[in-house]
């Protein structure tokens, strides 16, 4: 089977920047700033922050260096700057900077000192979480992993060898970040001590050990903790601040006033969304719900800090888990939170929401910011990629050093990485036992899996093992002739330590003895496979490869190996993991995270600055490959045709050749004007299948049976906030905010309302039904090369098209860019130009340039129909229902379609136009062998093989209807040289070609659909 990985143009988040051209004064950039040295920071005596004398409100953002490429970071504070922020926050992960006792790492992606440069040279404060414990739903919380090499290890206490280790690292990080206080001309004015200790609380001597070692390095800016409510009451030190957390205000800020009356009020942490782990939903905050909270908090003077502002990923293994009281929880790789600023960079709703409300209290946090963005990071879908070579799991093993040990043990207390032991990966542990006098096996203990994993019998999977599923037990069943010994494996995956909570049971890999009939299993081989980056640099070079002979479902896991190339600049992208089973991502030797078809992340988010012209994946997969086969066409490129789609392979009658979105997309006007109710982004219908049959036959008493067959669901419709335009569900607004709408939408002051319907007055007037193209699609698609990051790129799509008003080989002009409507054209283009106008579009709103994009839409506009009442009767079709009642509904919806053709003729559907770019690759044919449809009530578009298609056989569509194709070859040319500006050379023009040219008796004026 051929597989492939899918590369998308996805956004995890759901969202999609709108900042450019956010602030209209751009200034030079500003380098290497430094601040004076000042005798005082931030002071908390008071009830407001004191900053050198002055009454200060925090306004401050979580973002963590360490969850981003550094390439990102600039673009990340400026767009927090920007949004009226004065300082960010951020979490120092003692893991990364300590990977092994005694070995340091602040280089590079970890350099914090960088980091807090770049804050200062961005005039922005810090408050600095050092830990040593973070939470922040990361791997242990941010503790490293060979703490627990002591096997009664009391994190977050006084237990000696638990300080021991604090103090040497804070021995290495303090001195680090000594220079960059405020008060020594750096920018963190805070530090906090531990985190949400209240909420743990198990050693009264251990926050006042952490604030002796900050003093001891010298750090004397202001210090503070936060915890919820009744963490705040556990204990109060002289000289620190207490904060708070919370998602809604309640009771926080007065239980936080009643246990300190004379100081600030701050939210250290306000919630702005929330994690999300494996096989549950997506969690996300209303932009409402946030607005109201955010509103509540500065409304009594309060400091805040947007937790996360920018939440980024969990790239590699380092995203954590929590415990819910009955299974163990494993949190996904991306970190997105529902931020204001989304995992791949964009500006989301609620970033904007935010600017707008901060504005309102402190209107200098805006009008001060005058920094000009670097140009935004754009995205691109790649090609799919065709699977190229594998190798086993087992044939792996051979490139990783085994231990052996008689019992098993976890991966902590292997003996590796200078006496770290095993942080993160998978650990394979191998035994081999004998059947005893030819009877079964009972294989017990397998609870001691942590977290989870498999039980291989001979290297073929037995069992899985996970908290949801968790036998103790596992039978092997004895076979007549079968060999006594057996070896078996037990592959187990740490799906990241908790971070709340329980610290102390952490420890990963089979965490006790397992047992065959009740004797314990000794003599154990285990392969730590962490896949670190040498590992992988070494399989990648190994010969283990084999050419991929993958089945959908997998023996084994199995590496994966993937080859990718890109032309031009690599852009940011997106994995699409949907069609796989569970695994890890590896690309150019940077570990990308886990993904999980159980949800509810599909895809993972690939950094541009880890990419570059060719490319290497390899994919490591527990359960299945995608079963994603060759795409079924390719494009090919001929002189007299231009570009045709052809099969790959053979497809069969009925068969789906390809589905696509369109560029844009827009109803038609007179279809709009008819109260025919469409979404205004994906064209689907927004009525019920009631409702449109009682609008289609003027019939209001009409009761629709199955109303489980309707595909419409209101409440999930949604209306643009500022001008009451209708969509189907909040995605296809935001998409349509993001594309055209953010420019297009009267009350963002962005354009004229009576400008666009007078627009939409014109065109009607021109162009009368049944419409056959739109004026509104050109408007779209000027606007979205106006909000696109590359606005030379999407051009250049758009005029990859075809776009020519006259093909002079032939001799043939289209209809409606001829002298004859010049004059209706010009009224067009200077109506088009008031309304929107873009420099770097100067050339289409030229005479020429004009004339050339509406030859583009002319001959490459896609009609679209939706109709809810269609896709129920498709419905009801498919019920399984007794004779009679099946009779009675076939001859109800027959009576139907009759009434409605008596009262409304052919106008049934929602109906509109779009731009496709493949669907515009497929020639005609007066007889085609593929269809187009629009199976999905909305835009997307389908081609369907209506014929068997031979390898290498040309893929057509017809341009024309049914009616249409049954005209005489004669009628059918003139329709086709008027509107496409070619001569139809198909074989059933060829075979008709002695046919006299005469008009078909049923084609009335063929100028009735050209603009009148």
């Amino acid at each position: 089977m051929t597989v492939y990985v899918v590369w998308m143009l996805l956004q995890w988040h759901g969202q999609i920047s709108s900042y450019e051209n956010e602030l209209e004064n751009p200034v030079v950039r500003l380098k290497n700033i430094k601040r004076a040295a000042y005798k005082r920071g931030l002071l908390a005596d008071e009830k407001s922050f004191i900053l050198d004398g002055k009454p200060f409100v925090v306004l401050s953002g979580a973002v963590h260096y360490f969850r981003m490429p550094q390439e990102y970071w600039r673009d990340r504070l400026l767009k927090m700057k920007a949004c009226g922020l004065n300082t960010i926050e951020t979490y120092v992960p003692w893991n990364l900077h300590e990977p092994e006792p005694g070995r340091f790492n602040f280089d590079n992606n970890l350099s914090l000192t960088n980091f807090l440069s770049l804050a200062q040279e961005l005039k922005l404060l810090v408050f600095l979480r050092p830990g040593p414990y973070i939470c922040s739903e990361w791997e242990f919380g941010g503790l490293p992993s060979w703490l627990l090499r002591d096997p009664v290890m009391k994190v977050r206490t006084t237990y000696p060898p638990y300080t021991k280790a604090v103090v040497r690292y804070f021995d290495k990080l303090l001195p680090m970040v000594k220079p960059h206080q405020y008060k020594q001309g750096g920018s963190i004015v805070a530090f906090q001590l531990d985190n949400e200790y209240g909420a743990y609380f198990h050693d009264k001597d251990y926050v006042p050990f952490l604030k002796k070692q900050m003093e001891r390095h010298g750090i004397d800016e202001l210090l503070f903790t936060s915890d919820n409510s009744e963490g705040i009451f556990k204990q109060t030190l002289p000289g620190v601040l207490k904060t708070v957390n919370f998602k809604h205000v309640d009771n926080h800020f007065k239980d936080l006033k009643r246990n300190q009356p004379n100081a600030p009020l701050m939210v250290m942490e306000f919630w702005t969304g929330w994690f999300d782990w494996w096989g549950e939903k997506h969690h996300t905050m209303s932009v409402q719900e946030f607005s109201e909270t955010l509103n509540e908090i500065l409304s009594v003077g309060a400091s805040v800090n947007f937790y996360m502002f920018y939440g980024g990923t969990n790239f590699g293994f380092m995203n954590g888990g929590y415990h819910d009281g009955h299974v163990y929880k494993s949190d996904i790789t991306s970190y997105d939170y529902d931020a204001l600023i989304a995992e791949n960079g964009d500006l989301t709703p609620k970033y904007h929401k935010a600017k707008k409300i901060i504005s309102q209290y402190y209107p200098n946090a805006i009008s001060n910011v005058q920094y000009s963005f670097p140009e935004k990071y754009s995205r691109k879908a790649y090609s799919p990629v065709e699977i190229s070579t594998t190798v086993t799991l087992w044939d792996s093993l051979q490139l990783i050093q085994s231990i052996k040990t008689e019992k098993p043990v976890t991966m902590e207390m292997l003996d590796i990485n200078n006496g770290a032991g095993q942080s993160y990966g998978y650990t394979m542990y191998r035994s081999e036992i004998d059947f005893p006098d030819d009877r079964n096996i009972l294989i017990g203990g397998l609870d001691k899996v942590q977290d989870r994993g498999y039980l291989f019998v001979n290297q073929e999977k037995a069992t899985k093992i996970d908290d949801s599923t968790k036998s103790n037990r596992y039978e092997i069943v004895y076979k007549t002739g079968q060999e006594k010994r057996i070896q078996i494996d037990v592959l187990v995956e740490n799906g990241g330590r908790i971070n709340w909570a329980r610290f102390n049971d952490q420890r990963k890999g089979l965490t006790g003895a397992l047992t065959a009939n009740e004797n314990m299993v000794q003599g154990w081989t285990t392969f730590p496979l962490e896949m670190k980056p040498d590992f992988i640099g070494k399989l990648s070079l190994s010969d283990l490869w084999k050419q991929n002979e993958c089945k959908t479902k997998l023996g084994s896991p199995t590496f994966f190996k993937v080859s990718l190339s890109i032309d031009g600049d690599p852009t940011d992208t997106y994995i699409d993991m949907r069609n796989w089973g569970k695994g890890v991502v590896f690309i150019n030797n940077k570990n990308l995270g886990r993904y999980w078809n159980i949800g509810p992340q599909m895809a993972l988010y690939i950094p541009a600055p880890w990419l570059k012209k060719d490319n290497e994946v390899i994919i490591f997969e527990e359960i299945k490959c995608s079963n994603i086969k060759r795409t079924m066409w390719h494009v090919r490129k001929s002189d007299e045709k231009g570009y045709g789609l052809f099969a790959a392979d053979n497809i069969s009658c009925s068969r789906i050749i390809l589905e696509e979105e369109p560029i844009t997309s827009c109803q038609f006007s007179w279809n709009k004007l008819y109260k025919y109710l469409a979404c205004d982004y994906c064209m689907k219908s927004l009525e019920t299948s009631e409702e449109m049959a009682r609008r289609l036959t003027q019939n209001k008493a009409i009761v629709l049976p199955h109303p489980e067959c309707c595909p419409t669901n209101p409440a999930t419709h949604v209306n643009c906030p500022n001008c009451e335009v209708k969509y189907c569900c909040s995605e296809c607004r935001l998409k349509a905010y993001n594309e055209h709408h953010k420019v297009l939408c009267p009350a963002l002051h962005n354009c004229d309302s009576q400008q666009l319907d007078n627009l939409e007055e014109i065109w009607r007037s021109f162009h009368y039904p049944p419409e056959t193209a739109t004026v509104m699609l050109l408007l779209r698609i000027i606007a979205r090369v106006k909000l696109e990051p590359n606005k030379d790129e999407f051009r250049q799509t758009i005029e990859s098209f075809c776009h020519e008003s006259t093909n002079e080989s032939e001799n043939i002009a289209h209809k409606l860019l001829g002298s004859k409507y010049k004059g209706q054209l010009e009224v067009l283009r200077k109506h088009i130009k008031s309304i929107i106008y873009d420099d770097s579009l100067s050339f289409w709103f030229t005479d020429d340039g004009f004339v050339s994009l509406f030859a583009l839409l002319g001959t490459n506009q896609q009609g679209i129909g939706s109709s809810a009442l269609s896709i129920w009767a498709k419905k009801c079709d498919s019920l399984n229902l007794p004779q009679d009642e099946r009779q009675n509904l076939d001859q109800l919806i027959d009576n139907l379609y009759e009434e409605m053709d008596n009262v409304s003729g052919e106008f049934l559907n929602c109906e509109g136009a779009g731009l496709y770019m493949m669907q515009s690759k497929c020639n005609h044919s007066c007889a085609p062998n593929a269809e187009v449809c629009f199976l999905h009530n909305n835009h997307r578009l389908t081609v369907k093989a209506i014929k068997d298609i031979h390898h290498d056989e040309e893929i057509t569509i017809s341009y024309l209807n049914e009616c249409e194709l049954s005209r005489s070859r004669h009628s059918r040319q003139k329709y086709l040289r008027e509107n496409y500006l070619f001569t139809c050379k198909c074989e059933k023009c060829y075979n008709e070609a002695d046919d006299p040219d005469e008009t078909s008796d049923e084609d009335l004026s063929s100028d009735s659909d050209e603009m009148q």
